[in-house]
C-alpha cells in the first residue's frame, strides 16, 4: 500500500470506507460506512422442551382424574397418589419455565447493519437497496431488501 505522508490520514480513512462498503453484500453504495454487523437469528423449538410439555399436560390430566376418583371413592391412598402427581406436575412446570427462559437460536444467514450515511448518498437509492429498521440520530440500523 502506498502512503503519501502529506495526505496519509485522508487516504487511510478513504480506504477504510471502501473496505466497509465491500463488507455488505453487493456493497457498491458510496457514502455508507458500516459500524457494526449483526447476524439475525430465529428461535428454534427444542425436542426436549416439546416432550416435557406433553408429559406435563399428561401429568395434570392424570392428577385431576386421580383427585376426582379419590373424592368419589373416599380413599386416602388414591388422594395420596394425586398429591404426588400434583407435585410432579409442578416440578415439570418449573423445568419448562427454566428451559423456556434459555431459548435456542440458529442463524438465518441474513445480517442487520448499523451504518452512518454521508450527505452524498441519495436516500431514494439507499431505500431501494436497504430497509431502515431504526434511526437514532445519524446512526441507522438497516437490513438488505430481499428481491
Amino acid at each position: 500500500m502506498q502512503v503519501d505522508i502529506r495526505a496519509g490520514n485522508i487516504k487511510i480513512k478513504y480506504l477504510r470506507k471502501q473496505i466497509n462498503l465491500w463488507k455488505m453484500k453487493g456493497g457498491k453504495m458510496q457514502g455508507v460506512e458500516i459500524l457494526n454487523k449483526i447476524a439475525e437469528t430465529e428461535k428454534v423449538s427444542s425436542t426436549i422442551y416439546n416432550v416435557l410439555v406433553v408429559i406435563c399436560i399428561m401429568l395434570m390430566v392424570i392428577t385431576v382424574a386421580f383427585a376426582i376418583v379419590g373424592f368419589i371413592t373416599d380413599r386416602d391412598f388414591i388422594m395420596g397418589i394425586s398429591v404426588i402427581l400434583l407435585i410432579l406436575s409442578w416440578i415439570c412446570g418449573v423445568v419448562l419455565a427454566v428451559l423456556d427462559s434459555y431459548p435456542q437460536e440458529k442463524p438465518t444467514g441474513e445480517y442487520i447493519y448499523q451504518v452512518t450515511i454521508s450527505d452524498e448518498v441519495k436516500m431514494n437509492d439507499f431505500n431501494n437497496k436497504y430497509e431502515i429498521i431504526k434511526k437514532d440520530g445519524k446512526l441507522y440500523t438497516v437490513k438488505e431488501r430481499t428481491k
